[in-house]
C-alpha cells in the first residue's frame, strides 16, 4: 500500500521531515534538503501556513515579497535569495506532483532577487488601502496589532522600512517631537547603521508621532516591538498583511509605503538628491520615483 504524502510542517521537526522527502524524491543531497527546510520554516513564519495544502499563488507571492523587503535591508544577499528562490520551486514542484493544485515555479529575476541592476517601479500604495489596513489593525485589542498599525503609519508618513518602524526607539520619537525632525540612527537599526534625518513638513505627520510616543509611553515600550524580540514582531507583520490580503482584492507590501512616501515628496517638488537622503539610499537610482 502506498505510504501517505507527508504534508505537515507545522514545527521544525515536521518541516525536518518534510524537506528529506521533498529533495529524495528531486534526487537531490543534504545541501539542498537543508535549503528546503529552511524554506519551509520561513513560509510557516512569514504567512503562517503549517501545510503543503495550504501552498498557493498567493501564498507563494507573499513569500517572496517578504524575500523583496529583507534584501531591500541588507539582511540576505541576492545570492542567498536566489538560493531560497530555487528551493520554494522544488517545494511547488513536489506539491503540483502530489497534491491536487496547479502551482508554477516562479523566476528570482522577475521578482527583483537575482544579482544585477533592479528596475523600480511605481508601487505606491492609496491612501485609501493604507487607511482600510491601519483602521483593520486598529479594531482589534491585542498590543501586538496596536503597534504594527503605528507602524505602518510611521512608514507611510516618513519612509521608514518594516524594520526600522518596529525598532524606533521611544526617546528618537520624543526628540523628533521637540526638534521638528526625525533623526533616525544605528540605535533605530537604520541600514548599514547609517543615520538621516526626515522632516516633519505637516501636521499630520506632527499627529502620527504623538500617538506612537503616546502609545509607547503608555503601554511601557522602548520600541514598537511588544514580542520579546524584533524577529517575532516583523514576522507578526508578515502574517498579519498576508491575513488581510486574503480578505480583499486589493494588494501591497510593506516596502510599497516607502514608495508613496518618495512619489509624495516627488510631487511637493523635492528633488532626487532630497528624497534619496530621507530614504536613506546611497545612491540617486535607488529613489523610487517615476
Amino acid at each position: 500500500m502506498k505510504a501517505a504524502v507527508q504534508t505537515n510542517f507545522k514545527n521544525e521537526r515536521k518541516a525536518s521531515y518534510v524537506s528529506r522527502n521533498i529533495a529524495s524524491w528531486h534526487n537531490r543531497g543534504t545541501a539542498i534538503e537543508a535549503k528546503i527546510e529552511t524554506v519551509l520554516n520561513q513560509l510557516r513564519e512569514y504567512t503562517g501556513i503549517r501545510s503543503l495544502k495550504e501552498l498557493n499563488d498567493t501564498i507563494v507571492q507573499a513569500y517572496l515579497d517578504t524575500l523583496q523587503d529583507r534584501l531591500q535591508n541588507d539582511e540576505i544577499t541576492s545570492k542567498t535569495a536566489a538560493s531560497y528562490v530555487s528551493a520554494l520551486n522544488d517545494v511547488i514542484r513536489y506539491t503540483s506532483e502530489h497534491l491536487p493544485v496547479n502551482l508554477n515555479p516562479v523566476s528570482a529575476k522577475e521578482n527583483g532577487l537575482s544579482v544585477g541592476h533592479v528596475d523600480y517601479i511605481n508601487r505606491s500604495v492609496d491612501s485609501s488601502i493604507y487607511k482600510d489596513f491601519v483602521s483593520h489593525l486598529e479594531a482589534k485589542q491585542d498590543i501586538k496589532s496596536q503597534a504594527l498599525a503605528r507602524s505602518v503609519e510611521l512608514q507611510r508618513q516618513f519612509g521608514l522600512r518594516l524594520r526600522e518602524s518596529i525598532a524606533i526607539k521611544r526617546n528618537t520619537i520624543r526628540e523628533a517631537l521637540k526638534s521638528g525632525k526625525l533623526h533616525l540612527t544605528k540605535q533605530d537599526l537604520t541600514k548599514n547603521g547609517r543615520e538621516r534625518i526626515v522632516p516633519i513638513r505637516n501636521s499630520e505627520q506632527f499627529r502620527v508621532l504623538k500617538d506612537v510616543y503616546n502609545f509607547m509611553r503608555e503601554s511601557h515600550l522602548r520600541s514598537l516591538a511588544p514580542t520579546q524580540t524584533l524577529k517575532q514582531q516583523y514576522n507578526f507583520a508578515q502574517r498579519e498583511r498576508y491575513e488581510y490580503l486574503k480578505n480583499t482584492e486589493t494588494y501591497f507590501r510593506f516596502h510599497d509605503f516607502r514608495h508613496s512616501f518618495a512619489h509624495d515628496l516627488k510631487r511637493e517638488g523635492h528633488s532626487d538628491k532630497e528624497i534619496a537622503e530621507q530614504l536613506g539610499h546611497g545612491r540617486l537610482e535607488r529613489t523610487y520615483t517615476a
